[in-house]
């Protein structure tokens, strides 16, 4: 009976050894299936997130830091047709400020414009930020007041005797008729010619006739041998009027009346001089009537 006692009692502490000291390969396998491997590392991070990598696995060991984010682009806003505002630069997570801005395209208009005081970036100030006046909307580009002009061209053959154009000052147009027997019809300003045409004759003709024309504010002078010039008598876009004709030829040409400039804003409108003004006053930093 004792010795079943003492076997007993060896295999009862054969087996508490056993249990203190566990099979390693059971614990490897056991670790890799629940405790995982190693996070890997995580991967570049977005231009403007610069966010990091993978999360750890549930029981492995601390996953791979990610790499820092890249630097964001600069990005300018475009400019206006006109002269296009300064870009504005919109950064990254390395470069918040983005890029310096671009300058200002020619179009776009200086602080200050239209205030009536001429800045170092401007080209004129006539008070407003108008169309009008003697400078441009955008305070870039000078327009001094000036008359409205015109030319006719004459070649060889080029009228007929009936054949009509009409001259307008902007106060009021004038009807012109070309004359070679003496029985004008159209009861316009006559230009005598003789037959057969001598274009040099004909282009002292019209420039009589037409500074002869009452009432028309339009002085004519001879230019080349085939040649009138007309010039406006009055400044402004006033005499800014085309002129038009009943000549069948294509050896009589013209053009303008054009060019005219300034004297054309409204009455309320900022000026800096009378030359701006329709009326022809600038009172108190306004057109007056």
């Amino acid at each position: 009976m004792w010795r079943q006692r003492a076997i007993l009692s060896l295999l009862g502490a054969s087996l508490a050894v056993a249990c203190l000291v566990p099979d390693v390969t059971l614990v490897k396998s056991f670790g890799d299936e629940g405790g995982g491997k190693a996070g890997s590392e995580g991967s570049a991070g977005s231009a403007t997130s610069g966010k990091g990598g993978a999360v750890n696995v549930d029981g492995g060991s601390a996953g791979g830091a990610g790499t820092a984010g890249g630097a964001g682009t600069g990005l300018g806003t475009g400019g206006v047709a006109s002269g296009g505002s300064a870009g504005n630069g919109l950064g990254g997570d390395a470069d918040p400020a983005g890029g310096a801005d671009a300058a200002g395209a020619a179009g776009a208009s200086p602080l200050g414009c239209g205030d009536g005081t001429r800045a170092t970036d401007e080209a004129c100030d006539d008070g407003n930020t108008l169309a009008c006046g003697t400078c441009s909307a955008n305070c870039r580009t000078a327009t001094p007041a000036a008359p409205a002009r015109g030319t006719f061209s004459i070649g060889a053959d080029a009228v007929r005797d009936g054949e009509t154009f009409l001259l307008d000052d902007g106060f009021g147009a004038i009807l012109f008729e070309f004359d070679s027997n003496q029985a004008a019809t159209s009861g316009g300003q006559v230009i005598t010619f003789s037959l057969p045409l001598n274009v040099q004759l004909l282009r002292d003709a019209m420039v009589t006739a037409v500074n002869a024309a009452p009432g028309l504010g339009i002085t004519a002078t001879a230019g080349s041998a085939e040649t009138v010039v007309l010039t406006n008598d009055h400044l402004g876009t006033v005499g800014n009027h085309a002129i038009t004709d009943l000549v069948s030829s294509a050896a009589f040409t013209h053009t303008g009346m054009s060019a005219g400039a300034g004297f054309d804003c409204p009455n309320d409108t900022g000026c800096f001089n009378h030359d701006s003004c329709a009326s022809a006053q600038c009172a108190a930093g306004v057109c007056a009537p």
